[in-house]
């Protein structure tokens, strides 16, 4: 009985190792593939070939039950390509947006996980599309400064890639000087630049850039004046200025320059200060050039007095000037008119006899003559020279009473009673 025990024993264990060893057999070779030979494959290409030209991998022994994939590496990066989308009868056809690509393009064709075949390719651009993409900036610079103003050409072909080093590009200009000129660069780390300074002369600056047969469109720089070199206002020619707070006085500057003797540019910011010496008051007034030239328009004060002008652009002041207004309203009429209970004052009229703007204003103070403590003031407006004051909207008790009327700087008394 213990001989038997012994071999149901044996049995056992040697069944158990029999299915083991079956078992990793089974896991070390998954599946059968048929032997590689790399003579089955090749590329139809040269060691370079421009963008966009056709690559294909021709497969002498094609097998289906291989497993084909394609690593590629390019500037783009590193991709497996699904072959079976781009097989035929003879192998298959690289995609069009991998072989566009300029730059070196290393292909390696795996077959069973195993190496088959390798090549490397040299992408070269084609010829740049017209309307080079080029940039520039700034837009102006100054002609009494060394600023300095760029241009950038980055060419590129129609399928958006680089020119290569050492690409000549020319850049074309035509100066404010009525000069042209030619530049000669070379394309270093995929752009072009070219740095150039403004002349001593206004205008502007055209430019043109090419390479090979293709151009950019046209672009300009703006070469404008630098700031003033000085400044002066224009003498007044006005006279018998007067106060009549209706004309206008126009103040002017000379024509402005930079150092360069070029007229600043149109819209340079002038200030104007004035300085009413009467209220001791300081008001600005802003100018803006045109040819040269900047003004405003002073409206003539109400009553007589005298201003101090100058002028200030930039880092620069004129000169002061000073401009005198005279009084220009003439002796008026003033009476009281019973009837109406009103005072009525006209017609008020101007130095050349004119009758005063309607809305003129005129201000009043009455006091009554026993108590000059006590006042009540107001104002009126002319309408055709004339204004009326009437009693009863003062509240006013009957007594004697003076009443104190300045229109402009003059000032006129008048005594009623009520």
């Amino acid at each position: 009985m213990k001989i038997k025990k012994q071999h149901i024993i044996i049995i056992l264990i040697s069944s158990l190792c029999l299915l083991l060893f079956s078992c990793n057999r089974d896991k070390t070779n998954p599946k059968s593939y048929n032997s590689i030979n790399p003579n089955d494959y090749f590329f139809e290409s040269h060691d370079s070939i421009n963008a966009g030209d056709d690559l294909v991998i021709y497969i002498n022994k094609w097998d289906d039950k291989n497993e084909y994939y394609l690593i590629v590496n390019n500037v783009l990066g590193t991709e497996v390509i699904d072959i079976d989308k781009y097989k035929n009868e003879n192998g298959f056809k690289i995609p069009s947006y991998i072989s566009q690509k300029s730059g070196e393009l290393h292909l390696s064709l795996y077959v069973n996980h195993q190496e088959a075949y390798q090549k490397s390719v040299y992408v070269s651009p084609l010829k740049a599309i017209e309307f080079l993409e080029s940039y520039i900036g700034p837009k102006s610079i100054l002609t009494t400064t060394a600023e300095p103003c760029m241009l950038v050409a980055m060419p590129t072909d129609t399928f958006n890639n680089p020119m290569p080093d050492g690409k000549r590009i020319i850049y074309n200009m035509f100066r404010p000087t009525l000069i042209k000129q030619f530049h000669k660069k070379k394309i270093e780390t995929l752009i072009s630049h070219h740095t150039f300074f403004a002349t001593e002369k206004t205008g502007k600056t055209l430019i043109g850039i090419e390479c090979d047969e293709s151009s950019s469109n046209e672009k300009y720089v703006d070469e404008e004046p630098g700031w003033a070199k000085d400044i002066s206002l224009a003498p007044i020619t006005k006279t018998n200025l007067k106060a009549d707070g209706t004309h206008y006085l126009s103040i002017k500057t000379e024509i402005i320059y930079d150092k360069l003797n070029n007229i600043v540019f149109d819209g340079t910011i002038v200030t104007f200060v004035i300085y009413n010496e009467e209220t001791q008051v300081y008001n600005q007034y802003t100018g803006i050039t045109v040819d040269g030239v900047a003004k405003i328009n002073l409206k003539h004060p109400f009553k007589k007095t005298s201003f101090k002008i100058y002028a200030i652009c930039g880092r620069v002041k004129s000169d002061e000037i000073q401009v005198n207004f005279e009084s220009g309203i003439q002796n008026y009429l003033v009476y009281y008119d019973d009837e109406q209970q009103s005072i009525e004052i006209g017609p008020i009229s101007g130095y050349l006899n004119q009758l005063v703007p309607d809305g003129s204003i005129i201000h009043y103070k009455i006091t009554e003559k026993n108590n000059l403590d006590e006042y009540k003031e107001g104002t009126s407006r002319t309408q055709k020279g004339r204004s009326s004051i009437l009693i009863e909207e003062l509240f006013l008790e009957n007594g004697k009473y003076l009443i104190e009327l300045q229109i402009s700087d003059k000032t006129t008394n008048f005594n009623f009673e009520i």
